[in-house]
């Protein structure tokens, strides 16, 4: 399948690339994830040197995960994304700051899309070496990004409002939470059993009827909005992997971002103000500041450190014995937030 799409993107090239002409491609590493795999392409061309990704989704299941395998779903999966960044990329295309990854080619049948690399390194990695220098010009340098992934988000909603008498199911939420926490009770049952998953859903029961206007108005949404999905060069931020794409309450992307950020509070190389600061330039980039309080905010909240702590089970074989050290330090904090959420504490 790789080899008809090399085929097929050389036979190509120079629609897409302006006049380049293939000389030669050399396939490079491959990665797994836990929906998808990565084939990476470089590209020899007569004016330059492409590296282009290939990104298989996996068309069943993958370890225990909510993963459809339901292949119609699949193939409108892929152009959806694909749609989503030729639009995206045509709307940041003014911009000098920001952007998203230069999409390609699809081919829905092979569930396939394809992109160009972007230069640079992730956000975490930045970030995470901020971390280290407390007090260092790396530490401005990323609170100026998260000012810059307050902005971005801003600006996506505003590009993709939700297509009118689009509405927003926000069962969906309890339905996912349920699923993570059936993960957690099977695997986890004596600190997740079965009367707190019970509890949890209850009061979750009555936290989605916050979602209609203000936070719960639809927009597009990317789904897992965070600095692991994000591209650093010098002061350009771009933004990949859109195959959760979909339309929801605005304040889900928020919380994601500003969540992944809290959870750095875990970490014995970062400081309190640290996080709060990157948490701030956030909003600041934003513009506006959903309440932590509100039952909005606590839904997605409770829905994304679901989605962590059961991450954190599925993988746990997989962990050398210090990531096992760090992931079941924030599991643990999750559960504590977890179980106050359940008592109307969070």
């Amino acid at each position: 399948m790789l080899v008809e799409i090399a085929k097929e993107l050389s036979s190509e090239f120079g629609d897409m690339f302006q006049g380049e002409r293939v000389l030669d491609i050399e396939v490079l590493a491959e990665a797994s994830h836990p929906n998808s795999r990565i084939q990476r392409l470089r590209f020899t061309t007569t004016k330059a040197r492409r590296t282009l990704y290939v990104k298989f989704l996996h068309p069943d299941q993958v370890d225990g995960r909510s993963n459809r395998g339901d292949l119609e779903f699949k193939k409108r999966q892929v152009q959806t994304e694909f749609d989503v960044l030729n639009t995206l990329f045509a709307r940041f295309a003014s911009s000098e700051e920001l952007g998203v990854v230069r999409p390609v080619a699809c081919f829905p049948e092979k569930l396939a899309l394809v992109t160009e690399e972007h230069p640079g390194v992730s956000l975490e990695t930045k970030i995470g070496c901020s971390k280290v220098y407390s007090g260092s010009s790396a530490i401005r340098h990323a609170v100026r990004l998260c000012f810059q992934c307050g902005k971005w988000l801003k600006m996506f909603q505003g590009f993709l409002p939700a297509p009118e008498a689009h509405g927003f199911d926000s069962w969906e939420i309890v339905d996912y939470c349920r699923v993570r926490l059936g993960i957690l009770e099977e695997r986890r049952p004596k600190e997740v059993p079965g009367k707190l998953a019970a509890k949890v859903l209850a009061v979750l029961a009555q936290d989605v009827g916050s979602f209609r206007g203000g936070q719960g108005a639809v927009t597009g949404r990317h789904n897992d909005y965070g600095p692991y999905n994000m591209i650093v060069d010098g002061e350009r931020l771009v933004v990949l992997d859109f195959a959760g794409f979909s339309y929801g309450p605005k304040v889900c992307d928020f919380v994601k971002f500003w969540s992944v950020l809290e959870r750095m509070r875990s970490s014995p190389l970062a400081s309190g103000n640290t996080v709060a600061a990157f948490q701030e330039a956030f909003v600041d980039g934003y513009g506006s500041r959903p309440e932590p309080e509100s039952a909005g905010f606590r839904a997605c909240r409770l829905a994304g450190y679901l989605d962590k702590m059961g991450d954190i089970v599925l993988d746990w074989h997989t962990f050398p014995n210090h990531r096992k050290l760090l992931y079941g330090n924030l599991f643990r904090i999750y559960l504590e937030w977890v179980r106050q959420y359940a008592s109307g504490m969070a």
